[in-house]
């Protein structure tokens, strides 16, 4: 199944549908996190990313960005385990949208 984004304004009830959504056991959700606005600007940051160095450092980055929300730990974790196949289908289709796919993927 491929990843899709819910996404809402404070006190709307997002974290009700959070919770309610990540009681199921198929279901996996990150919580509030930075990836996507921070992340963004890190990507951007890095011109060439056409090294296995350079690419690390950016999930390194990446990784950080989502440090302050302990419910978000698995996205490091995530991320850190898959560093070579999210190197390889980057090379392949480079752009931050398809890397943030990847990594909830």
């Amino acid at each position: 199944m491929d990843p899709f984004f819910i996404v809402g304004v404070s006190r709307s009830g997002t974290s009700y549908l959070h919770d309610l959504l990540n009681a199921h056991p198929q279901i996996r959700l990150s919580y509030e996190g930075r990836l996507f606005t921070e992340g963004m600007h890190c990507y951007r940051r890095y011109r060439d990313l056409s090294s296995q160095d350079t690419f690390n450092r950016l999930l390194d980055e990446l990784i950080g960005c989502d440090q302050h929300e302990p419910l978000n730990a698995w996205l490091g974790t995530a991320i850190d385990r898959d560093r070579q196949a999210l190197f390889d289908r980057h090379s392949q289709q480079p752009s931050f949208t398809r890397l943030i796919e990847q990594i909830y993927q």
